[in-house]
């Protein structure tokens, strides 16, 4: 039995793997690899992305200390917001940004200036530093005060700390 998997971008043609690459006959790659990754992730993380705006926002290029909690686990990390969405719940950011603020702050300077569009290319081009790229996630606020992360992280509890 084949699948048949329809394009996130148009929702009309059947996409394809080309030997190379997943294509759409109908899009332009760039734009379909872009909806092809927001596509992804779980389903809370899904549609709650698909919401016109955010529930809340925190200050991007501000420190927060929070913790994530996945599968019954709960760890203490902190977040840095990098970048919103300008027309739906999505958002970039990175966790142990403690961490990552005393180890390479050069780099995370530069990540500061990017756009959400910018770092979403970088994500699906894997344009990121291996060091850095699994630190920066995205992810999509909750009514609760949460931001859930593509994956199923649930980062809450927010308290702004010093800045970098």
């Amino acid at each position: 039995m084949t699948n048949y998997y329809v394009c996130p971008n148009c929702e009309k043609e059947e996409y394809f793997f080309d030997g190379e690459k997943l294509k759409c006959p109908k899009c332009d790659q760039i734009l379909f690899e872009r909806a092809l990754y927001l596509s992804e992730g779980i389903y809370q993380f899904q549609s709650l992305a698909k919401l016109s705006h955010p529930f809340f926002r925190l200050d991007c290029g501000e420190m927060f200390s929070c913790i994530a909690e996945k599968n019954n686990r709960i760890e203490n990390t902190s977040i840095i917001p990098i970048a919103y969405a300008e027309d739906s719940n999505k958002l970039f950011f990175v966790f142990e940004a403690e961490a990552l603020s005393k180890e390479m702050p050069k780099m995370l300077d530069e990540l500061m200036t990017k756009t959400f569009t910018e770092l979403l290319n970088l994500k699906i081009d894997f344009g990121f530093h291996d060091d850095i790229g699994y630190m920066v996630v995205i992810g999509a606020t909750d009514e609760d005060n949460s931001i859930i992360e593509h994956n199923g992280y649930v980062f809450k509890n927010f308290r702004k700390i010093n800045s970098r």
